[in-house]
């Protein structure tokens, strides 16, 4: 909000040229852009996950845990996080693991006692909407400005 004001309070003051605000506000607008259909992506991968999912006929506690997985989920899982989840025994968390894992819906890795689950890569899910640029779409210099011509 403050840089709003900032580059405001700055294109007010001198000639009046409003060509830095409009590519300030424009670079803001592409930002906000590309953040959406990041959020988008994410939502169709998590729509595209659960529908896989679906199919294979989850439970209660399978869905919770996958639902929670997808909610940006940090760490690794595991039986003791799955049993924690759903408030269920080690026992119960090990057999529904090993059942997701059956369905396709999650890969296991580690051995024995470092065993974790992450989602398979063998879901299909949709790829990202767009690539970012690699370059602002709006690459304006600070000394450029818009040439004005006059009205007939």
């Amino acid at each position: 909000k403050q840089l709003y004001y900032d580059m405001l309070e700055r294109t007010q003051r001198g000639n009046l040229d409003v060509t830095e605000w409009i590519v300030w506000f424009l670079q803001c607008y592409e930002r906000a852009a590309l953040h959406t259909l990041d959020v988008i992506a994410e939502v169709q991968r998590a729509n595209a996950i659960f529908t896989y999912a679906a199919k294979q006929g989850l439970n209660e506690r399978q869905r919770l845990v996958l639902r929670i997985f997808l909610d940006r989920y940090d760490g690794r899982l595991n039986p003791a996080k799955y049993a924690q989840m759903t408030d269920k025994s080690v026992d119960t968390a090990q057999r529904d693991l090993a059942d997701l894992v059956a369905k396709g819906v999650l890969v296991r890795t580690g051995a024995t006692s470092n065993v974790s689950y992450d989602l398979s890569p063998a879901i299909p899910v949709p790829t990202r909407i767009t690539e970012r640029p690699n370059t602002a779409v709006w690459p304006v210099e600070a000394d450029q400005t818009v040439r004005r011509t006059k009205r007939p």
